[in-house]
Parts: C-alpha cells; sequence; structure tokens
C-alpha cells in the first residue's frame, strides 16, 4: 500500500456557477427528482437527500419529520428487531427510510430476522437498505453487497462510502451508571469462543480492578489502562482468547483487543472488536483495537494506551475476533490516498 502525495482537487475546489433561471422566487424551486434503480427495479420519487445514520441523528423522530418532505433517513443500528419491524410496517412512503447494517456477522443475522419478520419478497415493509462500512472497495464488502443482493432482490441497497475519520471527545455525556440496561446490545455483552467474558478468572480479575465503581466511564478507563500496563507488547501468531492472553500476560494487539473486550463485557459495558489499519513511522500497518458502548461508540486501544483511539485508527471490521479474517482480503491490495487532514 502507498500514500499519494500529489496535489488532488476537492470539493472546496470546485466552484458552483448557478445558471439563469425563469423561476422568480426560492419558494418555485423543485428539488425532487423521479428514476428507477437498476438492479432492484424500483420506481423513485423524492429528494434524494438522506440523513446520516449516525446515532443521534438515524433516528425514528427524524424519519418522521423528514418523511413529508420527500426526504430519507438512514437508520443508526441500534434498534432492536420488534421495534424496526413495526417502524417499517408504519411507513407510507417507504424510501423515507434506510435499515442499516454493517457487514459482521451480528449485523447480517439481526437483518435476517427482521426481514423474516417484514416480508422477504417485494411486498416487504423494508425496501431500502444501507450497508455501511468504512471504506466500500474491500473484497469482503463486495461479496457481502452481492450475497444480499442475491436473497433480497427487490432491495434497493446504498452501499459504500469516503472514511471520515474523527477524534472522539470522552466526556462526562459518555457515561451511566452500571449495570447496564438497554436492549439491543446483548451480543456486544455476551461471552463468545475468544471472549470468555463469562469465566471467573476474568470476573475476579474486574472486581479487583474495579473497587465497586459503577461509573461506565471512570470503569472503562480503569480496565484500559490495566491491560495497557500488564500485557506485555510482543509480537506473537495465531487466533487469541482472553484467558490465554490473561495467563501469557504478553501479546500484540489481538491479544490486547480480545483481553480488553472480555474484561468490559464481564462489568457489563458492550464491548466488540475493530480491525483495520494505523498509520504509524510513515506507513499503515494492520492493527486491531476496542469499541466500547459509552453512550456512543468509542474507540479505545489497549494496545497504545490511547483512550480515546486517535485518528491514525482506520476501521474495516468490527465484531468479536472471528470477524478479522475478512480483513485478511485487503493484504496486499489496499491503497490508501489521505485527501486532507487537520
Amino acid at each position: 500500500m502507498r500514500i499519494e502525495t500529489e496535489v488532488k482537487l476537492d470539493f472546496k475546489d470546485v466552484l458552483i456557477r448557478p445558471k439563469r433561471s425563469t423561476l422568480s422566487t426560492r419558494s418555485n424551486v423543485d428539488v425532487t427528482r423521479e428514476f428507477r434503480f437498476r438492479h432492484a427495479g424500483v420506481e423513485y420519487h423524492g429528494a434524494p437527500i438522506v440523513a446520516a445514520n449516525m446515532d443521534t441523528i438515524g433516528t425514528f423522530e427524524m424519519a418522521r419529520a423528514l418523511e413529508p418532505y420527500g426526504l430519507s433517513t438512514a437508520l443508526h443500528k441500534h434498534y432492536r428487531v420488534d421495534e424496526c419491524v413495526a417502524f417499517f410496517r408504519g411507513l407510507e412512503r417507504k424510501s423515507s427510510a434506510f435499515y442499516s447494517m454493517g457487514i459482521a456477522r451480528s449485523d447480517e443475522e439481526k437483518f435476517h430476522k427482521v426481514m423474516g419478520e417484514a416480508g422477504a419478497d417485494a411486498n416487504s415493509a423494508v425496501r431500502y437498505v444501507c450497508i455501511d462500512v468504512a471504506n466500500g472497495y474491500t473484497e469482503g464488502f463486495v461479496k457481502f453487497v452481492a450475497k444480499v443482493r442475491e436473497r433480497y432482490p427487490h432491495l434497493v441497497i446504498m452501499a459504500g462510502n469516503v472514511v471520515t475519520v474523527v477524534r472522539q471527545d470522552v466526556g462526562r455525556h459518555s457515561s451511566y451508571a452500571l449495570p447496564f440496561e438497554r436492549e439491543g446490545f446483548e451480543a456486544w455483552l455476551a461471552p463468545s469462543l475468544l471472549i470468555q467474558s463469562d469465566h471467573p478468572e476474568i470476573a475476579d480479575l474486574v472486581k479487583s480492578i474495579n473497587g465497586g465503581n459503577r461509573s461506565a466511564l471512570r470503569l472503562a478507563r480503569r480496565l484500559h489502562d490495566w491491560v495497557y500496563k500488564n500485557i506485555e507488547k510482543r509480537p506473537t501468531m495465531g487466533m487469541p482468547s482472553a484467558l490465554d492472553v490473561l495467563a501469557s500476560r504478553q501479546g500484540d494487539c489481538n491479544e490486547h483487543a480480545v483481553l480488553m473486550a472480555a474484561l468490559c463485557r464481564a462489568a457489563g459495558i458492550p464491548a466488540r472488536v475493530a480491525a483495520g489499519v494505523v498509520y504509524m513511522r510513515g506507513r499503515f500497518y494492520y492493527h486491531a483495537w476496542n469499541e466500547l458502548y459509552l453512550n456512543e461508540w468509542v474507540p479505545v486501544d489497549a494496545t497504545l494506551g490511547q483512550f480515546p483511539a486517535d485518528v491514525t485508527h482506520v476501521k474495516f471490521v468490527e465484531g468479536d475476533m472471528e470477524d478479522q479474517l475478512m480483513v485478511l482480503n485487503l493484504i496486499g491490495r489496499l491503497k490508501i490516498e489521505v485527501v486532507d487532514y487537520k
């Protein structure tokens, strides 16, 4: 992979020159469009403007507010299956909302549950889907989109985007009192094959680090600091488990990430493993870190001691350790161009 340093033009370099119009007032402007989607064969009529699927923007309320104006909303990914099905069934204009998902196994399983209840044919309550990943050019992403298209040919699929990495500010609004009691995060609190968060050794370690603390943010910082300080940074081979790392007290980014996920889940903090690349010493390298739910998903890197992780982290997949296998398709094929930075 390489970084291109030649001058590139961006949106800020484009001058939009208005053409002469016969309209006498802005109230006569009509931005609605009509077109037919090639693959789904669906006729669209509306204003092709979509509210982003961010946690506080892509909401049911936003979709209902924008629907009368012909606008659309890509819903965020944290609604329960029954909430999604009920909402989509109540939509009069099906293009008002996109169901959003990633490409992790848990995202796919949840989507199939939604479609199973909403209908999997052309009469489905769900007609528009956003498959949202950091970069749309990975082979695993393309295969996932093709799989969804084959199984649900009636769907309009919006897929892929340009990645913009922003450092998150972790403040007083990024916490809550434990135990965590919200629905829709069961997958990120449950143990898995490699993240044995229900094991007594993991639970005992959390108790010793915690000391009766009920603040999710403060406990997450303590767990991060413990992993950063107590796991020796050493390259290893293979797919680690949390218990293996706890026993050996050494490893690279995978070991740090799997143990951090297990400790957080045992503490009642939703946690998942993220994998992608990180920029270090003038190059991008494969890397794994964590995302913790602290009223929003916050990237945390216990290998580098960053809470939150900085903007040099570019995520490709999220989920459990097994989901990282999709990143292997990128090795030797990835090209990254840094468009701009601030």
